[in-house]
């Protein structure tokens, strides 16, 4: 295998590997200090997800269902 090609799977598997972290709720500080990614270039291979607006709780009940407070 060249040397090009195995760099290159050898990166997808540790990005890989920082995704997998990020989901099972690591920090990117955390997985920066376990790779040296460094914790910038994380956040921007891997964006949260835009949040829902939070609400100010006065929805209606789901249908079928009850709200719980």
């Amino acid at each position: 295998m060249p040397e090009d090609l195995e760099l290159k799977e050898l990166k997808s598997i540790k990005k890989l590997l920082a995704l997998i972290a990020l989901r099972s709720g690591a920090s990117p500080e955390n997985i920066h200090e376990a790779t040296g990614m460094g914790a910038g270039n994380i956040r921007a291979m891997f964006p949260e997800k835009k949040r829902e607006k939070k609400t100010s709780g006065t929805e209606p009940a789901p249908p079928g269902g009850t709200v719980s407070t």
